[in-house]
C-alpha cells in the first residue's frame, strides 16, 4: 500500500481539538502537537477542512498529519503505521455511527 487508504469521512479533522487537548504519550507526536499552527474551530474541527471533508491545505499540511512522515520520524514501518491509522480511522467511524463505507 502506497498512500493512506482515507475514505474522506473528516472525523480526523472534526475532533482536532480533542487531539490538541489530550496530547500523547510519545514525545515525537507530542511535539508535533505542540506545533501544530492552526487553532481549532469552536466545535473543535480543524480550520482548514473543507466542506467536502478534505484538507484546503493537503499539499501543506502539518507533519502530524502526513502519516508516511509521521513512520519516518518515529523509525517505523510506513505499512505498520498505516495499520495504525486505519484501526484507528475504523474506531472513530464505529464509534461516531457513521455509514459503515467510511470503513478502511
Amino acid at each position: 500500500m502506497d498512500t493512506f487508504p482515507c475514505t474522506s469521512c473528516g472525523l480526523c479533522c472534526k475532533q482536532l481539538g480533542d487531539v490538541l487537548k489530550h496530547g500523547s504519550d510519545n514525545p515525537i507526536i507530542q511535539e508535533l502537537i505542540d506545533r501544530f499552527p492552526y487553532k481549532p474551530n469552536l466545535d473543535g474541527s480543524c480550520p482548514k477542512l473543507d466542506d467536502q471533508n478534505r484538507c484546503s491545505v493537503y499539499n501543506n499540511r502539518p507533519i502530524i498529519c502526513n502519516i508516511k512522515l509521521v513512520a519516518i520520524l518515529l523509525n517505523q514501518p510506513i505499512e505498520e503505521r498505516f495499520k495504525l491509522n486505519i484501526e484507528a480511522c475504523n474506531a472513530m467511524i464505529l464509534s461516531a455511527g457513521l455509514d459503515k463505507s467510511y470503513l478502511i
